[in-house]
């Protein structure tokens, strides 16, 4: 046999494991149960021994041993005793044992077993040597049985030595705690250190106690006049001038927690003596300027600190996470992660006896894996960390809030009638704790989540005061919660209170912006841009424009992952009616360079929608430069009809290029057209065809079961194509398709609502067959049509259209628009919109304002609008109606009414009051609208 065949065992493992198995065999003869750890589980314990008592009852102990096996042991003699040494290079094995919850053993040996020795595991048998450590363990200490007894103590020691949970809150003291340790256990452990609810308050409260009553949100068992005679604490009025800093730090905290005053945390942070105190103090005064997002102030204040060498290294890493979170929240990434990484190595080899270290411990390494690259984040490194008694008992705070939450929204919609008296608002005091105390811990994102909750549930409470609204929406925003920020702007936007969305958007100011908060704070400036008023509009446009010059270190800074460019355009499309032509054009031009060089399908959107809020001017005076950048593009990218597009409008050139491709039925070239009514007749008899083709492929799909979504509506853009061309011929195919039986019901939706919208385009010849159609279509409608996702109903947009053809006083007419005046909201918001056009039943509108659907109210106020700026000589009811929807509480209304006035051409001159309402009207959009309407008078 060769000697590559041969297997060889290495002499080191040989001897390891037969040291391990005389070991096990020791144990097993002492009659206790030593279970070997898997060789891929070894990483400092290859035993975990079961012991048992002298009749080998299991004790319910365990004993960790590691062994090392040498061949032979040499001894070291260290005053005037001979010790075995054993030594390891890095500190890795010293904190797995110090950190472990199975107090550990090492054993030495010699490969014959006739030497021996052993000793525990702990600070002091562990000694530093630099970069590593060794352990002395004693020549005269040798395996044997007679130790069993001390091995036994040594683990029920150190199981004693262990925080105890059970109970905890009953039974806990802060007297009982070093007094150094006090602030910090107050700040991160109130529920531990506030005095339980259930316990006599006879004996008086210490200072700590009173600042935990606070962050729990209870601060009124402190302040209340209820309180035993018995009870020597101060108030907290008294408190504020005690001679014992610890009360006037108490009444600091008091007053920040319930009036939000921050005077007092500053004079107790600058008056505090201690290095604990003043760190304490410091950090809570840095989350106080937090919440008020002054990031800048907070990281100013933490880094003045210079705690000297007396400082524990667990108030060390609380302040460095602090420290790193303000960092990375102000796009210092890698600096703050240097922090949190300085944080979690200080408490490395601290023993977890104290709550607040597993706190701070678990904030920092929570902090590292979130700021941390995305693509090498291991779950496992930071689900331990996680799993700790602060974050259980944030999660029953969080759990309780929601208990109470949905108990409220339940007895408010069974009309509960009882009182509570001195009842609070359990949900929110308990998520505002549950904040605080995740702030408190430090990291980034700590608070997030409660932050969030509390934001939602406050929105979510019948409450319609504007600093209701405007302190839950900052709670969205400071959580980063920006969806669901988006959902409220949009919603208070239709329901109000609409000054909650004025303060809130004319609030944001470049200091907001955090890695935290960024994506919501250009969430909400696109939602709600044109709410800002104007002098801060101006000075956030330029913020933003400024941003996407330097886009790319904007992205970088907040690792925002190429996103930062859609997210700043969004935001300044919110601005629309705000901007300059001078701003239009600078980001035109940037944009213009943007697309030649990056053709991102993600900035199709953003990009497609600030053009199209382009002035005219802009959009002449950027043609040339739009149409050389698309000579450079391939022809079948967005960005190619993007420009040409553009450009289009007013060259020549670029329109014949385009013609080009819409004469071969291009959509896409459609699409950069935009209108229409701007193809010539050669180009829209090119989509007649294309589109009948379409159709044609349609017919049948309800009886084979098989259809397709398509990105476009080819019925829809058959009628607009077909409007371009004076032929009755070519209405024949579009009602052959209407009346098709086997093409499912919502397929027609869309043209039946485009036809709606301009009947008088339907010839005499073809209009009695497109009536007989739309009276049969609901029996086509079928149960099982894969489509009905759409928001508009077949029934609806048929029954609308009939209306349109009938003679307006005709009994069929009136007979179908009492029938939809009864039917569900989709039938009655129908008949509201017919009604604009046949202004005879303009009193049946009346009722439909007040109509419990919003979507039918804002129509009928819509409708009114236009009926009231189209006539000659109104009815002074409808111009009254139409200015209470204009002056109401109901910004829903309010936009209906602005659109309704928006859709007549020539407005009548008995609405000028109302449109003179709109100069004050808080959306910017409204404005532009009245400035339309009064350009429209002055032509007139």
């Amino acid at each position: 046999m060769s000697a590559i065949d041969v297997m060889v065992q290495p002499h080191s493992r040989q001897i390891g494991e037969a040291g391990e198995t005389y070991v096990k065999l020791f144990f097993e003869r002492l009659g206790w149960g030593p279970i070997e750890v898997p060789t891929p589980h070894d990483l400092g314990t290859d035993l975990l021994v079961s012991i048992r008592d002298q009749e080998r009852r299991e004790t319910g102990y365990l004993l960790g041993v590691q062994v090392k096996t040498h061949d032979e042991l040499h001894s070291t003699a260290i005053g005037g005793k001979s010790f075995w040494k054993h030594t390891e290079s890095d500190q890795r094995h010293r904190n797995y044992w110090l950190n472990h919850k199975v107090p550990h053993i090492l054993i030495v040996q010699s490969a014959d077993s006739r030497q021996s020795g052993w000793t525990i595991l702990d600070e002091q048998t562990m000694k530093p040597t630099g970069k590593g450590f060794r352990v002395d363990v004693p020549c005269d200490q040798p395996l044997s049985e007679k130790y069993a007894d001390q091995w036994l103590d040594y683990a029920m020691s150190a199981t004693k030595g262990s925080t105890r949970y059970e109970g905890a809150v009953w039974d806990f003291s802060i007297a009982d705690q070093p007094e150094a340790d006090w602030c910090r256990h107050a700040l991160l452990m109130p529920r531990l250190v506030a005095p339980h609810p259930n316990k006599s308050l006879e004996r008086p409260i210490v200072w700590p106690e009173a600042v935990a009553l606070c962050l729990r949100a209870e601060a009124h068992r402190w302040a209340s006049p209820f309180r035993r005679e018995g009870n020597a604490a101060p108030t907290p009025e008294a408190a504020k001038s005690d001679r014992q800093w610890g009360w006037r730090f108490a009444a600091a905290v008091y007053y920040w927690t319930t009036e939000g005053s921050q005077e007092l945390l500053t004079a107790a942070a600058s008056s505090a003596k201690r290095w604990p105190q003043r760190i304490a103090a410091s950090i809570i005064r840095s989350v106080a300027l937090s919440a008020e997002f002054r990031l800048n102030e907070a990281l100013e204040l933490l880094r003045a600190l210079k705690p000297s060498g007396r400082v524990s290294v667990i108030d060390r890493a609380w302040l460095n996470v602090h420290i790193g979170s303000l960092l990375v929240e102000l796009g210092e990434n890698e600096e703050g992660r240097k922090r949190f990484s300085s944080a979690a190595e200080f408490l490395s080899p601290v023993s977890g006896n104290d709550a607040t270290v597993s706190a701070i411990r678990g904030a920092a390494i929570r902090s590292l894996f979130y700021t941390g690259d995305w693509r090498k984040r291991d779950v496992a490194d930071v689900i331990p960390a996680l799993d700790i008694p602060s974050d259980w008992w944030r999660a029953e705070a969080r759990s309780g809030a929601l208990a109470k939450a949905v108990e409220r929204r339940f007895k408010t919609w069974a009309h509960d009638r009882s009182v509570i008296l001195g009842g609070t608002d359990g949900s929110h005091n308990k998520l505002l704790a549950a904040s605080w105390n995740a702030q408190l811990a430090g990291g980034f994102g700590a608070g997030n989540w409660e932050d969030a909750l509390l934001g939602m549930v406050n929105l979510a409470t019948d409450n319609k005061r504007v600093d209701h609204h405007m302190g839950a929406l900052n709670s969205l925003l400071k959580a980063g919660d920006s969806k669901n920020l988006r959902l409220a702007l949009t919603e208070l936007m239709q329901s109000g209170p609409i000054g909650a969305v004025v303060s809130f958007v004319s609030g944001i100011d470049p200091s907001m912006v955090t890695r935290t908060t960024v994506r919501a704070v250009m969430e909400s400036l696109s939602a709600a841009g044109s709410y800002c008023q104007d002098e801060q509009a101006s000075a956030i446009i330029e913020y933003l424009i400024d941003r996407l010059v330097e886009c790319e270190s904007f992205d970088q800074r907040f690792l925002l992952q190429g996103n930062a460019r859609q997210l700043l355009l969004d935001a300044i499309t919110g601005f629309s009616e705000n901007l300059t032509q001078e701003q239009e054009g600078r980001v035109l031009t940037m944009l213009i360079a943007q697309m030649i060089v990056d053709q991102d399908q993600l900035l199709r959107r953003p990009i497609t929608k600030f053009i199209g809020h382009l002035s005219p001017e802009i959009v002449k005076a950027h043609a040339e430069n739009a149409l050389q950048g698309a000579a450079q593009m391939p022809k079948d990218s967005w960005v190619y009809w993007c420009l040409l597009g553009l450009a289009a409008h007013s060259m020549p050139e670029a329109r014949q290029q385009l013609g080009e491709a819409l004469k071969q039925a291009n959509f896409a070239a459609l699409e950069a057209l935009g209108q229409y009514d701007r193809l010539t007749r050669d180009e829209a008899h090119a989509f007649v065809e294309a589109c009948q083709c379409h159709l044609d492929s349609i017919r049948g799909e309800a009886t084979s079961g098989v259809y397709s979504y398509n990105s476009w509506d080819y019925a829809v853009a058959y009628f607009h194509a077909a409007r371009q061309l004076d032929d009755d011929s070519l209405w024949i195919p579009l009602i052959d398709f209407i009346e098709e039986e086997n093409v499912y019901g919502t397929r027609k939706t869309g043209v039946l609502q485009a036809i709606g919208q301009d009947p008088q385009f339907v010839p005499p010849l073809f209009r009695e067959r497109l009536l007989s159609a739309c009276r049969d279509l609901p029996g086509t409608v079928m149960a099982s049509d894969p489509l009905l996702g759409d928001s508009s109903s077949p029934n609806s947009a048929a029954a609308l259209l009939v209306l349109e053809l009938l003679p307006e006083k005709s009994e069929e007419a009136r007979t179908l628009l009492f029938e939809l005046l009864r039917g569900d909201a989709s039938q009655r918001e129908s008949a509201a919109r017919f009604i604009v056009r046949a202004p005879a039943y303009v009193e049946l509108l009346l009722p439909l304002v007040n109509d419990s659907s919003p979507e039918v109210s804002g129509q009928a106020v819509k409708s009114l609008a236009a009926i009231a700026a189209g006539s000659d000589c109104p009815q002074s009811w409808t111009i009254d109606t139409v200015k209470s929807a204009l002056t109401g509480d109901d910004p829903r209304l309010s936009r209906s009414a602005v659109q309704g006035l928006h859709s007549v051409e020539e407005p009548c001159s008995a609405v000028e009051p109302l449109v003179l309402l709109l100069a004050d009207h808080p959306n910017a959009q409204a404005r532009h609208v009245m400035r339309i309407i009064q350009e429209r008078w002055g032509k007139h």
